[in-house]
């Protein structure tokens, strides 16, 4: 695996020569690579575990444009409210009452004494008002210091819940499988387009790359790390190229492939 992956990174015309794999091989492969943008959000778990900084700011901007509430309050740890009122952030959303059996999100749910945590329909903590320091709460007052205040107090309940290190390393890596999957296909049938000339069938290009495509991932790890948009947008420029350095250095011969 290791010589695949360096020479996909650092020979691409010589990737051509790993067509012949089988596909088990390719698919462990394919399946192994993601594994690389899984390595921010582990060094994010070890140096500085709860939400991250931008994430907390998303939750505050969450609450200031859709979670203001009349009628609303939490006094000496019950909460009272007739409203019905989300907000959403990230993958987060945050809910009054009643979980909603959403599958994209996981939920912060306001109860009557407890603020618990769902995914889709099915409670995986919770927490007392008192715990985390909203035993008494207003939701109509939209000052900047009410408004943070809630969402410390969330922010508390997240930090305490081990969940949410494994969600994002989850997150990270079959975010990162899908786009890897995702742009080998496109870059495939892009191929299969731009260079009819060589008769190569979709099953062999679909392999080639799929070792091709692991510069995105590198490339994509890099502005992860580097908090980069700038390099994050060369990343499918940088894949065009090596897949059109590879397929330009192919030449045909009359028995088959070869450089």
């Amino acid at each position: 695996m290791f010589k695949r992956l360096s020479t996909s990174l650092t020979k691409p015309p010589l990737a051509v020569f790993f067509m012949k794999d089988r596909w088990g091989r390719v698919i462990l492969y394919l399946l192994l690579i993601p594994l690389f943008l899984v390595v921010p959000a582990f060094i994010q778990s070890l140096i500085n575990p709860g939400m991250r900084l931008d994430r907390y700011e998303a939750l505050v901007q969450a609450i200031e444009t859709d979670f203001i509430l009349t009628d609303t309050q939490i006094v000496d740890g019950v909460l009272s409210t007739s409203a019905n009122t989300t907000a959403a952030f990230d993958y987060f959303q945050l809910t009054l009452m009643n979980p909603e059996p959403i599958q994209d999100k996981i939920q912060f749910v306001f109860l009557n004494e407890d603020l618990a945590i769902y995914v889709a329909d099915i409670e995986i903590s919770r927490m007392d008002y008192d715990d985390i320091n909203l035993s008494n709460y207003d939701f109509s007052d939209n000052s900047t210091g009410n408004v943070r205040m809630l969402a410390s107090s969330v922010k508390t309940f997240y930090d305490q819940t081990q969940l949410f290190n494994s969600a994002e390393m989850f997150l990270a890596y079959f975010g990162g499988l899908f786009d890897y999957v995702f742009y080998t296909f496109l870059m495939a049938l892009f191929m299969m387009l731009f260079t009819k000339q060589l008769p190569i069938p979709f099953s062999l290009r679909l392999k080639l790359s799929v070792y091709l495509t692991t510069i995105f991932v590198i490339v994509e790890l890099v502005a992860i790390l580097f908090n980069s948009g700038f390099i994050s947008f060369l990343t499918i420029p940088v894949l065009y190229f090596w897949h059109f350095w590879a397929y330009r250095s192919i030449k045909i011969i009359d028995k088959g492939i070869t450089i």
